[in-house]
């Protein structure tokens, strides 16, 4: 094999290497608790809903809402942003009984993150539905069915580093002739 057809293949095979290893970036924050607590049973009703995460959250669309068993929405208070804490107001005058809150937020990185806890306030049974466990998910404000770490995220750059290689071969070739 000639040394430039070797060389060639070498810097085909770093470039497909380095596209390989990269891959795009999944810093997206969680939640780290939630006060009350998932599954929770309160003697007497909070004052407010508290949702801490791992990461600064845009106050701009946070949204707490929370439902009672049968599905009546409580009037909660708008949802406050201070960093990584999102709090709502609970309304004083809420009944006892079981209780599931969602919420929706979005990262600095503008993907948003959502889901949900139950709690249960004073001795009311808790039903199957008021504390299910913790539900999240991150995904592209613009497309909803893309996540970090995808194939489809890599694909563009091998496409690109194939079609440069093609090019430069067919160059090579032509000159050889």
């Amino acid at each position: 094999m000639p040394a430039r057809l070797r060389r060639v293949w070498a810097l085909l095979a770093v470039a497909l290497f380095a596209t390989a290893l990269a891959s795009p970036a999944a810093a997206h924050t969680d939640l780290v608790s939630s006060d009350p607590a998932n599954g929770a049973t309160l003697d007497t009703a909070p004052e407010r809903i508290t949702l801490k995460f791992g990461e600064a959250v845009l106050p701009s669309g946070a949204q707490i809402v929370a439902k009672s068993a049968n599905g009546t929405k409580v009037d909660l208070g708008p949802a406050e942003v201070s960093g990584a804490k999102v709090t709502a107001t609970w309304p004083a005058d809420a009944a006892d009984g079981a209780y599931r809150v969602s919420w929706r937020v979005a990262g600095e990185d503008g993907h948003p993150l959502e889901g949900a806890f139950g709690f249960t306030v004073k001795a009311a049974a808790p039903s199957a539905s008021a504390a299910p466990e913790p539900i999240t998910s991150a995904s592209p404000v613009a497309d909803t069915t893309e996540e970090a770490g995808s194939g489809v995220n890599l694909l563009l750059p091998a496409l690109l580093v194939v079609a440069l290689v093609g090019l430069g071969l067919f160059v090579w070739r032509s000159r050889a002739n």
